[in-house]
């Protein structure tokens, strides 16, 4: 909807009322994320008291769902690592949740996760933010 919509809005013969209905509906989507966003900052905000490794457990959580981050953070907890820590600790666990020796343990309680991408995501994300940072500078 969003692609048709951004196409839309380019083209010089349509009604200047259907760009305002595509911005509206461009900023509820926006909306509904950031809400997301917050709500999953608030179930972290206990957990992991640090903003700059919150920030990394919630992009997780949206990714994957907050269920298989805590059971992450289980893992990484029973493995050693440090369980507020997202970098080289949570998300190390996260990979090995795909594995079914480490998705099947006690206290695991949302089995399988493609770790993998919830890695690539969360580091994919970060860095497109760090890199558009650096150009508003």
């Amino acid at each position: 909807m969003g692609w048709s919509g951004s196409t839309r809005s380019r083209s010089p013969d349509r009604n200047p009322a259907d760009r305002v209905v595509i911005v509206s509906m461009s900023s509820s989507a926006a909306a509904e994320v950031l809400g997301s966003l917050r709500r999953l900052d608030t179930i972290w905000m206990r957990a992991v008291p640090d903003k700059q490794q919150r920030l990394r457990f919630v992009l997780a959580s949206y990714n994957a769902g907050p269920g298989h981050i805590i059971d992450a953070q289980r893992l990484a907890e029973q493995l050693g690592p440090d369980p507020a820590k997202w970098e080289g600790h949570v998300e190390r666990a996260v990979l090995l949740l795909a594995k079914p020796r480490f998705f099947l343990r006690p206290g695991m309680k949302n089995g399988y996760c493609k770790g993998s991408q919830v890695f690539h995501y969360v580091r994919g994300v970060l860095t497109v933010y760090h890199q558009l940072k650096g150009k508003r500078r």
